[in-house]
């Protein structure tokens, strides 16, 4: 896996969360898969002022199994809220690098259905409902990992 972590953190977080995204892509996509990402953590102030979000997770190329992501993360929060979020947002990353998810503007593709957003609550996106109901349960495992 090609890593890339910038922005505002102390090195003690920076290194938690190197060690939390690639137990994240291991665990949810084995190896093989993880080893051919390239994610880019930025760590920057003011995420949640702005865009009203903790985190944010992209794919950064058009292919169905994307590869390249970009995660964005608020530097303002606790860093055990940092690292929960970064694994939502993992949830994502393994979510478009498997093709399920193909975020678009107005809708979606989850699992070769469309879905259109405003016909639903944010949490009952699918892709959110998962994300959601999984992050405290990969978090715990990341943390219980070492």
């Amino acid at each position: 896996m090609n890593l890339k972590i910038t922005g505002t953190t102390s090195d003690s977080l920076k290194a938690k969360i190197e060690s939390c995204v690639r137990f994240c892509a291991t665990q949810q996509l084995g190896d093989k898969t993880a080893k051919r990402l390239n994610i880019w953590v930025r760590v920057s102030k003011n995420l949640v002022k702005y865009e009203n979000a903790l985190g944010l997770a992209s794919a950064e190329d058009n292919r169905h199994k994307c590869r390249n992501f970009e995660i964005r993360l608020d530097s303002n929060a606790a860093s055990r809220d940092i690292l929960q979020t970064l694994c939502h947002e993992m949830i994502h990353v393994k979510q478009f690098a498997t093709g399920e998810f193909k975020m678009g503007w107005a809708k979606s593709r989850w699992q070769g259905r469309s879905i259109v957003h405003d016909l639903l609550e944010y949490k009952q996106l699918p892709w959110e409902a998962e994300a959601f109901g999984n992050e405290k349960k990969l978090y715990r495992a990341w943390r219980n990992s070492g």
